[in-house]
């Protein structure tokens, strides 16, 4: 993300990246949230459902984050970090894109 983003760019840009794991038969999702926000509840609430159901059924294993830079934004990928956890994604996060890279690059991808 370039900056904060919500609404339905938000939601296009995700889905996007879903489509693009299911047409290529990725497993890894790296987000560089640097510059993003917090987000609205409706997308929270988006994301964590539909988007997080239709992203795991095209075969999501693997998440790096980059963490944003503002506290607030780095507490909310905190808790989507732990639910996704949860829910059966290894995740990490991240300060650096590099690093992020590295690490998925040593995972399983497929």
């Amino acid at each position: 993300m370039h900056g904060s983003c919500h609404g339905e760019p938000f939601r296009q840009a995700l889905s996007a990246g879903t489509q693009a794991m299911r047409q290529h038969g990725a497993t890894a999702w790296l987000s560089d949230d640097r510059l993003n926000g917090p987000l609205p509840d409706a997308d929270e609430a988006w994301g964590t459902g539909t988007w997080f159901a239709q992203t795991r059924a095209a075969g999501w294993k693997f998440w790096a984050m980059v963490v944003p830079e503002r506290a607030v934004g780095k507490l909310n990928v905190k808790r989507f970090v732990e639910l996704y956890r949860r829910r059966g994604i290894e995740a990490q996060m991240f300060t650096e894109p590099a690093d992020a890279f590295v690490w998925l690059h040593g995972q399983p991808l497929r």
